[in-house]
């Protein structure tokens, strides 16, 4: 009886080196959405209040934390996994990874840097109306783009051998594709919204 590993293997070199940042991206996304955690909590309670300049701090610090405890979080992990696959020996994958960080970075400071945001609530991605945060989002945005890009052109799941490691090939490679519908369905879908 066979037995298959579903273990990948890590890489050496350039993959190896973007998955560690990946990482660290995303372990950081959860480190400032848990410190804007405190933020949410210290606006609530009465004494503290006085301290924040704007009156809908909560919904502010709410909108960041959901960003960067899911959004971020969920996306940056996936780096982490297309990573691992690709097969690039060339450093254009830093890119992807360097957008995707200055993004989170505005995204970050966002609340600190416009005061009064106007904060949105969607079910999905809530958002601060401001020009800032979406230049922030925009930024994290096309470094995810050109990091599932990366990952189409530097992986190839038909070159892996019928095992365990190469199922999950396979079945990273069908995410990235999934992603790649995502990302045209989102860009149809704003190019459908009425003027």
């Amino acid at each position: 009886m066979q037995t298959n590993n579903f273990i990948l293997e890590v890489p050496q070199g350039i993959p190896r080196r973007l998955a560690i940042g990946w990482l660290l991206l995303a372990l950081a996304s959860l480190v400032i959405g848990g410190l804007f955690t405190i933020l949410i909590v210290l606006s609530r309670i009465p004494f503290s209040q006085t301290f924040i300049p704007w009156v809908d701090f909560f919904h502010t610090a709410l909108v960041v934390h959901v960003d960067l405890t899911v959004v971020v979080w969920f996306l940056a992990f996936a780096g982490v996994f297309w990573s691992l696959i690709s097969t690039a020996r060339c450093s254009c994958g830093w890119l992807p990874l360097l957008l995707a960080t200055v993004g989170t970075l505005i995204i970050s400071a966002a609340p600190f840097l416009v005061g009064d945001a106007h904060p949105l609530m969607n079910n999905y991605v809530p958002v601060l109306k401001t020009p800032v945060f979406f230049i922030g989002l925009g930024l994290f945005g096309l470094g995810f783009t050109l990091l599932v890009l990366h990952g189409l052109l530097t992986s190839h799941p038909l070159h892996v051998a019928e095992n365990g490691a190469g199922a999950l090939r396979f079945g990273l490679f069908t995410a990235l594709l999934m992603a790649l519908l995502a990302i045209i369905a989102l860009i149809w879908s704003y190019f459908g919204i009425p003027s």
